[in-house]
């Protein structure tokens, strides 16, 4: 049986109505809830409203409401969920009030200018009528002829929701003000024994109303395994007393679900650690790991719920269970991050560091979900330990994993080598970055900028002056420029005339055709003997749009002939704007992504006079066009003068 079918099908539902964007949100639970609503009330909307709406009051609950007619927000999310309110719909609702601060004055007074639709609402507001809902998904619960939507165990909506009668939750909310809840208590103890169509529901009402004794029922609700009925029991059991109470919790941990396993030792951890440590201690090996966590990336709703393995070993952290240490360790051989964060987290929290082995194994391994965590742990530890793994993972890892894996961050200061700021780290990094030119042209572009900017921002941060020439290799790769160029301006013009000429031929045989030429760059090969007054040879990279939505190679191989550039040099962009394969990353809107960008802050760390004539250079030859590029260099240029006085 899944999880997700286990714990009352809450997370059937997934919100298909959120785009590519999204808020987030956590839902409360249903002590916080009550306990922190202004009012709560019956209500019967009167207008229409996506985002808010006019409603009467039918009844309330508790609290005071400042009208009988009210506005009430916060049940839309503009990303999705989105409800739409009609004239008709009643709800039973947990308000706050929306106070007329004078900043949601200003944002309405200049609202209302575009949007004269909500002109009441501002005014009644400004009045003291308005109120939300906690979130877009719990607060407001469908009212249909006697029967109101919703369920206990979470205050979250979710599709197939059920309705329950709504005098029975009217009660609930009463008794939950009141100071004598004996009828309330026995009436729902009797339910629970008699009506075992909605036993979980009647145990949450237990549990809400602060219910403290002990009934033999509960025993049989155990025997009987209904995975809601005993995930509502463990809560409630959490506030029972009672030495049978905290018997059936204990039994509860061997419950087959994992969930009510998480519950169970939730409650049990109130408990003292010499007692609790070794019976959690003993279900650790058996207990399950899953638990209710956001659906996918794409849904709103944040709310968690571990299941038993993971709050064990939360719970053996944070009693201090030292004997826990031995079985622990072994968990680290897992490739869940989650997990292994956890575990290692714990360790650290009891005062050991034997998984230091674990982390060196799995650099070794390359088990690549944990990667990033290991280096995180290695960096927040200050791990020596790990140094070498680290720099032979560095070294030797393949660096063609996709967007899924991606390692740049192994050789920074915040999560990766960089952390270690001497001699031994600036040497392997100057040797690892010359040997990143001997196989760097088997990654697309976006890998190769970005492994160019973060050994640039290590060099930056170590200070480290032997990599210079590698950096100015990097911007000679990338942008076709180098301190040649300072020492010979010449450079630049002739770099302006091979991509102009290419510009011309590509104008004479291929506009009338139906290409366009986005971008090109010239790399001149012997920059060094045009000083000597060699002839210049040049490479050239060009990006084009095709006129087709496909066929892309086709295009490639007649730009290619054409032009007598070599197919590996072209990139291609199709007519609705999509790039075939990946682009040439060069263009000035990615200044901020590019070696030159980093080498500022590498040159003002590191001053040197010959990169004030490198960069005195770029900006006369105006290669760049954007004005926002050219006052970094002339910033940079003036902090090097002054520091080089």
């Amino acid at each position: 049986m899944t999880i997700m079918k286990i714990l009352f099908t809450i997370l059937i539902w997934v919100f298909l109505s959120v785009q590519a964007k999204s808020d987030s949100w956590r839902d409360p639970d249903w002590n916080e809830m009550i306990d922190s609503s202004d009012a709560i009330a019956l209500i019967e909307y009167i207008n229409d409203g996506d985002f808010l709406a006019q409603a009467k009051v039918l009844k309330l609950y508790r609290g005071q409401l400042n009208s009988d007619t009210i506005w009430i927000s916060g049940f839309s999310n503009r990303y999705g969920p989105i409800d739409k309110m009609s004239p008709g719909d009643k709800y039973i609702v947990f308000l706050n009030f929306n106070s007329p601060t004078e900043n949601s004055i200003e944002y309405w007074s200049k609202l209302i200018i575009e949007k004269p639709e909500y002109s009441d609402y501002f005014e009644d507001m400004k009045k003291g009528k308005a109120y939300y809902v906690p979130s877009p998904t719990s607060g407001d619960l469908r009212v249909k002829d006697s029967q109101v939507q919703y369920d206990l165990n979470r205050t979250t909506y979710y599709r197939e929701q059920p309705f329950y009668p709504i005098e029975e939750f009217e009660n609930l909310l009463y008794a939950e003000s009141e100071k004598d809840r004996k009828d309330f208590h026995s009436q729902t103890i009797r339910k629970i024994k008699y009506n075992t169509a909605n036993r979980s529901q009647h145990l949450m009402m237990l549990y809400l109303t602060h219910f403290d004794s002990f009934d033999s029922i509960f025993n049989q609700i155990v025997d009987e395994n209904n995975p809601e009925e005993c995930y509502a029991l463990a809560r409630l059991l959490g506030q029972v007393k009672e030495e049978k109470a905290l018997e059936v919790l204990v039994k509860l941990l061997d419950n087959q679900n994992s969930i009510v396993q998480g519950e169970a030792v939730r409650q049990l951890s109130k408990q003292d650690p010499e007692f609790i440590g070794p019976i959690l201690l003993s279900r650790l090996s058996t207990a399950g790991e899953g638990g209710v966590y956001p659906a996918n990336i794409m849904d709103p709703v944040m709310n968690e719920i571990d299941g038993g393995k993971i709050e064990i070993i939360k719970t053996l952290g944070n009693i201090k269970y030292k004997p826990a240490v031995k079985e622990l360790l072994p968990l680290l051989e897992t490739e869940n991050e989650h997990l292994f964060k956890l575990v290692v987290d714990v360790l650290d929290s009891l005062g050991n560091r034997d998984y230091i082995p674990y982390l060196n194994n799995h650099l070794e391994l390359r088990t690549k979900p944990l990667i990033h965590e290991i280096c995180r742990i290695i960096v927040n530890n200050d791990l020596k330990e790990c140094k070498a793994a680290l720099m032979e993972f560095i070294s030797n890892h393949d660096r063609n994993q996709g967007t899924d894996f991606d390692f740049k961050h192994t050789i920074s200061e915040w999560s990766g080598l960089a952390h270690f700021k001497d001699q031994e780290t600036i040497d392997f990094l100057v040797s690892d970055f010359e040997k990143f030119f001997t196989y760097k042209d088997k990654l697309l572009n976006y890998d190769q900028v970005g492994w160019y900017t973060n050994y640039i921002e290590a060099f930056t941060l170590l200070k480290a002056r032997n990599a210079r020439p590698l950096i100015y290799k990097a911007i000679y790769d990338w942008h076709g420029i180098n301190e040649d160029f300072g020492k010979f301006p010449e450079l630049y013009k002739i770099k302006k005339k091979f991509e102009d000429s290419l510009r011309q031929e590509f104008e004479h045989k291929l506009k009338s055709k139906g290409y366009i030429l986005n971008y090109v760059l010239a790399i001149i090969k012997n920059t060094k003997e045009i000083i000597s007054n060699k002839q210049p040879e040049s490479d050239l990279l060009i990006e084009i749009t095709i006129p087709s939505l496909d066929n892309a190679e086709i295009y490639k191989d007649e730009v290619s002939r054409l032009l007598s550039i070599p197919k590996e040099n072209i990139y291609v962009r199709f007519e609705n704007g999509w790039y075939y394969n990946e682009s040439i990353f060069r263009v000035d809107e990615h200044f901020e992504s590019t070696p030159l960008f980093e080498f500022l802050k590498y040159a003002v760390a590191v001053p040197n006079r010959n990169d004030i004539t490198f960069l005195e250079g770029v900006l006369k030859s105006g290669i760049f066009t954007e004005d926002y590029v050219n006052k970094e260099f002339k910033k940079t240029i003036d902090k090097l003068e002054e520091q080089l006085k």
